[in-house]
């Protein structure tokens, strides 16, 4: 969101007042509280507001919660009470609201919406909820498709001129703000994200960070088996290294590899050095580890490294999938993308989808952006280094330290760092 007010009155004793230089200061300043919540603090949906509906599919309940619209609006809803009716509902004209419009055609045509209540309230309009309302199933022409419950933040401009026997003068103009929910058909929706799509690279920086964002929640978390042995006796050392593969099973193995691969998928609009997935194939490329063929070539030896150094990639993978949650951020956003409303989720599926969401997005004051973008970016790095660049067999240089010459014994691990090259950590 940018300035548009940028000069506001500075008054004098004696000065006669207008209305225009009173509603300019109102206007710089209310600017710049919203400018204040939208560059400083974020924009979209902060907690709560989410829909549940009933098994009868004819109540909506929204949580309480709060979101701020894109032109800085704070929208809060606590309305715990069941929603059970809809009428058709028309944005106000006064404060003119054009978002909810189809441009398609040569005159733009309001959407059709439908405000939900919790009680009739004796309107002949108001028609109880239902199930295939929501789903656009039988539903006349208009009516059709699924639902999608956006909150909208009503602004009603009304008169206060009121004659009274002794004055007549203009008492100025009340503006009310009510925050309603509003069901608008998911075709009507699309057409206005891909409106709002088209704005430029501004608006499309949402909605990819947004989009990132939910596939970063979505990625795993992932532990290795521990070492196991029967409660045996260990008759070979065959025995005890076995152990080791059967730690790395086919879809232990393969988890880790979709994880990766899932992992830079999620990111890849930040890791600008690797245009394509360095983790494709990954599957394939480690069958080696619970296909036997180590084991046919005599090298039962090496389980125990390939089994540590999985290890350690599963411990790089999660730094910085932690990490990458903290990297998100979007400096000053578009106030186009929803000035005064916030898409909830779409009720006319089931279960409720949360692709049709405001996700927030908050600014980079929070995640000290560049630096915590270099470190994403290395830690990636070093995570293609230590699938890439294993060799085996490693030499193992043992040190002695402690009070007991011969007793700590421990393996010394170098990195070996050529001329001109990236890092490359190697057992040596």
């Amino acid at each position: 969101m940018l300035p548009i007010h940028l000069n506001y009155p500075s008054f004098e004793a004696n000065q006669v007042l207008a209305s225009e230089h009173l509603n300019e200061l109102f206007k710089y300043l209310d600017e710049q509280t919203r400018l204040s919540r939208t560059n400083l603090i974020g924009i979209g949906i902060v907690c709560g507001m989410e829909p549940t509906i009933n098994a009868a599919g004819d109540a909506i309940r929204i949580s309480k919660g709060c979101g701020v619209s894109s032109e800085g609006y704070l929208l809060v809803w606590e309305d715990a009470a069941a929603l059970e009716w809809y009428r058709p509902y028309e944005t106000p004209d006064e404060i003119a609201y054009r978002e909810f419009e189809d441009r398609s055609g040569t005159e733009p045509q309001a959407f059709q919406m439908w405000e939900l209540t919790a009680d009739r309230n004796n309107d002949p309009d108001a028609v109880r909820l239902s199930s295939d309302f929501l789903q656009g199933i039988n539903q006349p022409a208009g009516q059709d498709g699924e639902k999608i419950l956006v909150l909208f933040l009503e602004c009603l401009a009304e008169s206060n001129r009121n004659c009274s026997p002794n004055s007549c003068n203009d008492k100025g103009t009340n503006v009310s703000t009510t925050v309603r929910p509003l069901l608008i058909r998911r075709q009507d929706m699309d057409l206005l994200q891909a409106r709002v799509a088209a704005l430029g690279p501004e608006a499309a920086a949402y909605f990819a960070l947004t989009n990132t964002l939910s596939s970063r929640l979505g990625l795993p978390t992932l532990k290795l088996p521990r070492y196991d042995v029967s409660a045996t006796s260990l008759s070979s050392t065959t025995s005890v290294l076995s152990a080791f593969q059967r730690s790395m099973s086919p879809p232990v193995v393969n988890g880790v590899a979709q994880a990766l691969a899932a992992a830079y998928d999620a990111f890849q609009p930040l890791l600008t050095d690797f245009p394509t997935n360095p983790f494709t194939n990954l599957s394939t490329a480690w069958t080696f580890l619970h296909d036997g063929s180590i084991e046919r070539d005599n090298l039962y030896l090496w389980y125990q490294y390939y089994y540590d150094h999985l290890d350690t990639i599963i411990q790089a993978y999660d730094e910085f999938r932690l990490r990458g949650l903290e990297v998100i951020g979007l400096c000053c956003p578009d106030s186009r993308l929803f000035p005064r409303h916030l898409m909830l989720a779409n009720v006319g599926v089931s279960p409720v989808s949360y692709d049709y969401r405001h996700s927030f997005v908050p600014s980079p004051l929070f995640s000290s952006q560049e630096g915590a973008l270099a470190e994403l970016r290395l830690l990636f790095q070093r995570l293609v280094t230590l699938v890439q660049s294993l060799e085996l067999p490693p030499n193992v240089n043992p040190v002695i330290g402690g009070l007991r010459p011969g007793l700590d014994i421990g393996s010394n691990f170098t990195v070996d760092i050529a001329p001109g090259s990236i890092i490359r950590p190697s057992l040596t």
